[in-house]
């Protein structure tokens, strides 16, 4: 299979929101945790929320990138390769971008 092949691609959160609730986190929290913030912001945002132009240059896509929530993401992964045309799903994680 090549990118060409590929209709989209789809990352398995939205990173702006995931972003903006790290964010508050960790102001919610200051100036508890203020090493680790330091040490991971530069690094989240530098692979995170570039991370369509990423897919793009690492896969030689051109097509649309799409970026679900990061429980349908999960679920999506679960389904579509299943044998049913249809499927209820529960999904239960630590963190998305805000739900869990």
């Amino acid at each position: 299979m090549h990118a060409a092949d590929l209709d989209y691609v789809a990352f398995y959160d939205k990173p702006f929101i995931k972003f903006e609730r790290i964010l508050e986190t960790y102001l919610a929290f200051a100036p508890l945790g203020i090493r680790s913030f330091i040490k991971a912001i530069p690094l989240w945002i530098k692979q995170k929320l570039w991370m369509k132009d990423l897919i793009s240059k690492e896969l030689g896509f051109t097509g649309r990138i799409i970026f679900p929530e990061h429980h349908e993401s999960h679920a999506a992964s679960a389904f579509f390769p299943s044998p049913f045309e249809q499927a209820a799903f529960l999904t239960i994680d630590g963190v998305g971008e805000w739900t869990t």
